[in-house]
């Protein structure tokens, strides 16, 4: 098993790559959103179901994506927390 500050020195490398999965979530997220605005400007006035459901799933895709990062920061602060007790 690993000495203890070889644990604390992973769990920190593993907090390094979980901001970088933020910072790319944070970046979709904002292209998600942009997308949607932009799907609704051209489209604006339409009434056709296909329309409504780009919408819809774009919404749908941004929501997934902010679950995804509150998962990943739950996760952060449960690693840093045994860090801590260590």
């Amino acid at each position: 098993m690993a000495g203890v500050e070889d644990i604390r020195a992973g769990i920190m490398t593993a907090k390094e790559k979980c901001n970088a999965g933020l910072a790319a979530l944070e970046q979709a997220q904002r292209a998600l959103e942009e997308a949607q605005q932009i799907l609704g400007q051209v489209t604006a006035g339409s009434s056709q179901p296909e329309v409504t459901q780009a919408h819809g799933m774009l919404q749908e895709a941004a929501n997934g994506i902010s679950g995804q990062q509150n998962s990943i920061q739950a996760a952060i602060q449960s690693a840093e927390s045994y860090a801590q007790r260590l």
